[in-house]
């Protein structure tokens, strides 16, 4: 690395504009398949002119790698660079004319380029010329080439610029701001391998306590403008034969009596394979196993699905999601543009404070059949006990939110997400006398967002008898605060010694379907002596 290159890093850094670090405006999301991509840069036009070049126009150029980059790069020089050009209608830097080049790149996690810093520069030796090399800076608010000329009667254009005399007979010609750009460029790729995109939300039925019962997502690849795109089309452009998903099964606590797990149905996991072992993690295993679970039939899209999620020659026509043996969500859209997911697993023999963790992927089918690296990550639980059906009730059949507990996502691509959380506090907590009248009771409390942005706020009552249900939505105030009046009922059967018991359970929603819920206990006793 040449001493004109380290002065030039060393003086951008002085300025204040940490390049590496440098945020651009990118649209390009790559998947790891093993193809040659081809990285094009568009710059946009200039505001001011700092420099005598009516010439001059927005840096356009592009790079071309062996593979594409990968996701979560910091900053890092990348070696696979096989060819590039660069050029602001002055003078064309490439492959071709130059000696060498550092392509130092940040990508988030999706393979999204969002910093760069190229280095184009020659290896000559004074006092050779070397008017066809340059340095390519790009700046979130500059944009052109620096050229370099080792005497000063070299210089052409350039003589507008600022220069830095080194000692001896060695001018070296530096300028970092020759324009201003009207806001940053923008990256496309040339085999247009679309953005990935998958929306993984807690959802399904709600169990008795209100929680999501299911883990529904859905990859829906776009073109760089949003439009849809096939999951043909888009599997072709990544390299890839087609697209599946993965899971495995991370903890998945052993039941409390073995002996309960080989009855009909089974509240158990067992592999088809091997079925008197009982299947509990860690260590993770593959979801589903070699040969699916005992309870998959042959016409299961999970019975060899291994080691994908669904059966890879019925993810065009397969179901993920049934009900009473009616599709209501096909793997695959009827449109051919969306893959979708869909798992409702439970657990009857689970311990209270049990769960159960899994994680799930994207992946891409390669031509020879096996799993590519993931494209999209996210891990969860789920506390859903389940009292009828059983781990045997096949995974596209949504549950009957007969138990209690549910689903939380816990991480996304490495990133945790928190969910959110409520507090509730009622007023007055005993109903009296039971005389049948309606009283008002305040509920009061905050409720605060997690890692996402909250979507909804909402109260309902359960109540023992099931007679006097209210519910409604919650308006927040200032730092999540709230307070509402919910009417209830004064009365009980005089022959319940328990008496009756108001649940008021608030609930808040964030944007992939985490829940934060609290409830608020309202009773009406037998008598005054159990109040």
């Amino acid at each position: 690395m040449n001493s004109q290159k380290e002065y030039q890093k060393s003086e951008l850094v002085s300025l204040g504009a940490i390049v590496i670090c440098a945020l651009f405006s990118a649209i390009l999301i790559t998947s790891a398949s093993a193809q040659t991509t081809t990285y094009n840069y568009t710059g946009n036009p200039y505001v001011t002119l700092q420099i005598a070049s009516p010439t001059l126009c927005p840096l356009n150029g592009s790079f071309t790698t062996a593979q594409p980059i990968p996701p979560n790069l910091s900053g890092t020089q990348i070696l696979n660079v096989t060819s590039y050009t660069f050029n602001d209608c002055v003078s064309t830097l490439s492959s071709a004319n130059a000696a060498a080049g550092v392509f130092d790149i940040q990508t988030d996690n999706s393979g999204r380029i969002i910093a760069w810093f190229v280095d184009i520069y020659c290896l000559s030796t004074f006092p050779q010329s070397c008017l066809s090399q340059a340095e390519v800076p790009i700046f979130p608010s500059s944009s052109c080439l620096i050229h370099y000329s080792y005497t000063s009667t070299s210089a052409i254009w350039e003589s507008n610029h600022n220069w830095e005399n080194n000692g001896a007979n060695v001018d070296n010609i530096h300028y970092d701001d020759c324009a201003d750009l009207a806001y940053a460029g923008t990256w496309t790729t040339a085999n247009s391998c679309p953005q990935v995109s998958v929306a993984p939300y807690a959802g399904g039925n709600n169990s008795q306590n209100g929680r999501p019962t299911a883990m529904i997502a859905d990859f829906s690849p776009t073109t760089q403008n949003g439009d849809p795109v096939s999951l043909t089309d888009a599997a072709s452009a990544c390299g890839y034969a087609g697209f599946n998903w993965q899971q495995s099964i991370d903890y998945w606590p052993p039941p409390s009596t073995p002996t309960n797990c080989f009855v009909s149905p089974s509240p158990c996991l067992e592999a088809a394979l091997n079925p008197t072992t009982v299947l509990s993690a860690p260590p993770a295993f593959p979801d589903p196993p070699a040969g699916g679970y005992t309870y998959n039939s042959v016409t299961d899209v999970f019975y060899q699905a291994f080691p994908f999620y669904y059966d890879p020659t019925l993810v065009p026509t397969g179901c993920a999601e049934s009900i009473n043996d009616t599709c209501i969500t096909p793997i695959t859209s009827n449109d051919g543009n969306v893959l979708n997911f869909f798992d409702s697993p439970r657990y009857p023999l689970l311990t209270a404070g049990g769960y159960m963790g899994l994680t799930t992927s994207l992946v891409g089918v390669l031509s020879n059949g096996t799993a590519g690296p993931a494209l999209y990550t996210w891990s969860w639980i789920t506390t859903y006990n389940g009292t009828t059906g059983g781990a045997e009730t096949a995974s596209y059949q949504p549950v009957d939110g007969s138990g209690t507990g549910g689903v939380t996502i816990t991480s996304i691509n490495g990133v945790q997400q928190n969910p959110p959380s409520a507090t509730c506090a009622p007023t007055p907590t005993t109903l009296w006398p039971p005389n049948g009248k309606t009283v008002p009771v305040t509920v009061s409390g905050t409720i605060v967002a997690g890692t996402q942005t909250l979507i909804s706020a909402t109260y309902a009552v359960i109540d023992s008898y099931g007679q006097d249900q209210p519910s409604g939505v919650i308006t927040l105030a200032a730092g999540g605060k709230y307070s509402f009046a919910v009417p209830l009922i004064a009365s009980r059967n005089g022959n319940d010694i328990n008496g009756r018991t108001y649940s008021i359970v608030v609930r808040a929603n964030d944007a992939i379907g985490n829940v934060g819920t609290c409830s608020a206990i309202v009773t009406v006793p037998h008598d005054q002596g159990n109040n």
